[in-house]
């Protein structure tokens, strides 16, 4: 229920008794897995909240509405599960062949077909930004001074997180989910210059000299340059 923003604002408005009844289309718009059913159902009976559901006739006032409720819910999920398992099964064997999967490559890359197959290539429109971010760190080893530079020099909207990323991930050295020269053109840097950058990253590491706790860290910024 994480991404479901505006069902978990529902769950948080029935704690709050704002409404006394919620319909919706059909249940797996509602309930997404056994355990989720009972943990808002739970929320819904302390709150004294009916649901109904317009295209499924479901009677949870009744014994043998609320068994059929979950043999339908136990089904359901079985049948995701399955569903999950063949979609997981098929990206896998995807990526052993090297073949794309849209939706999962980080700046830098870009799907592009070659000889009928989709491939995951290095996007050349901003290849020059990624290998200086690269060389930018070798050289000064600062992630915060990394991202002014990449920032004035070339106007992209990268935060901490975007050179981070491109720093730690395999992805530019061509390797994901353990296959080697994913990438089909090759990776941005060898793995021998990944392994490297990942040494001065954590030699980079500052200690805390005392253990004090300062509330305030990550909330308060310069104006200047976004420390």
């Amino acid at each position: 229920t994480g991404k479901r923003k505006e069902y978990l604002r529902l769950i948080e408005d029935a704690k709050q008794g704002k409404f006394e009844m919620i319909i919706f289309k059909c249940l797996d718009r509602w309930f997404r897995n056994i355990s989720e059913y009972y943990k808002a159902q739970s929320i819904l009976d302390d709150k004294g909240i009916n649901w109904e559901c317009s295209e499924e006739d479901f009677d949870t006032t009744t014994r043998d509405g609320r068994w059929k409720l979950h043999i339908y819910l136990m089904l359901a999920q079985d049948e995701s599960d399955k569903t999950s398992e063949r979609i997981n099964y098929v990206f896998e064997n995807k990526i052993r062949n090297k073949e794309a999967i849209s939706g999962t490559q980080p700046y830098g890359f870009m799907v592009k077909e070659i000889d009928g197959h989709k491939r995951v290539v290095k996007d050349k429109n901003v290849e020059y930004i990624v290998m200086d971010v690269f060389d930018y760190f070798e050289l000064y080893n600062s992630k915060r001074a990394t991202l002014n530079y990449i920032y004035d020099m070339y106007d992209v909207e990268f935060d901490y997180k975007t050179i981070t990323g491109i720093l730690t991930n395999p992805y530019f050295y061509g390797h994901y989910r353990g296959v080697d020269d994913y990438v089909w053109d090759g990776g941005y840097i060898t793995k021998e210059r990944f392994d490297k950058i990942q040494r001065l990253l954590k030699k980079n590491v500052k200690q805390r000299k005392n253990k004090r706790d300062y509330i305030f860290t990550g909330i308060l910024k310069c104006a200047h340059c976004d420390s």
